[in-house]
């Protein structure tokens, strides 16, 4: 009996020492159990500057908020998940140890105020303080270092306990890196040149 426990526990050890171990990011809200609902442009995921692509190393305001209803009242919400992926990341990905270097997608900062918080369980993402219904939330992302690909920002947002959304339409934007021109690279040099047309000069002396 003792030597089956002895391996239990070393085949445990091993599992989770081993580079091949993983966990699964789950955006999925807890303890709710109702299925998500397509997206319907009540809520939407915003970037200041509405860029169609980032400049490397530079600053943004990524917001989630809640389009006006009729009565110009903001739609709420009770609680969402933001996160920042590579472009070639599902959204509900293994994240393996093995990627001991995985490709930058910026870092998110905080702004200072109760609402947001980094997450515990998800490499990347901000998340809700609390449960208290919100119009709005903003978080400063700055952008990875150059080479770094195209990244996806990707929003689980709770309007109350049965109703939430993610990912679909407004919840997800894809920006690509701008690509800077190299100002040291030298205009190509032709190996011969050539004047093969005619041509008149007027010469004053």
């Amino acid at each position: 009996m003792r030597g089956g426990i002895q391996l239990t526990i070393a085949l445990v050890l091993t599992q989770l020492l081993s580079p091949s171990a993983a966990f699964r990011c789950d955006r999925t809200p807890e303890g709710h159990v109702a299925p998500k609902i397509p997206a319907d442009n009540r809520f939407q995921l915003k970037i200041s500057g509405s860029p169609e692509k980032y400049v490397p190393g530079e600053g943004y305001t990524v917001s989630l908020h809640g389009q006006r209803n009729h009565g110009q009242v903001p739609q709420k919400f009770t609680g969402f998940m933001l996160v920042v992926e590579a472009q070639n990341s599902s959204p509900l990905r293994i994240h393996s140890t093995r990627d001991v270097t995985p490709r930058p997608v910026g870092l998110f900062q905080l702004y200072g105020d109760t609402l947001t918080k980094f997450s515990t369980n998800c490499p990347n993402m901000v998340t809700h303080t609390s449960s208290m219904p919100k119009p709005e939330i903003q978080v400063r992302w700055t952008a990875p270092p150059p080479g770094s690909g195209c990244v996806i920002f990707r929003a689980t947002v709770i309007e109350h306990r049965d109703v939430w959304y993610q990912d679909d339409g407004p919840l997800s934007k894809m920006l690509c890196e701008e690509q800077q021109e190299n100002q040291n690279m030298q205009p190509e040099v032709l190996d011969y040149c050539c004047a093969c047309d005619e041509a008149k000069y007027e010469v004053t002396f």
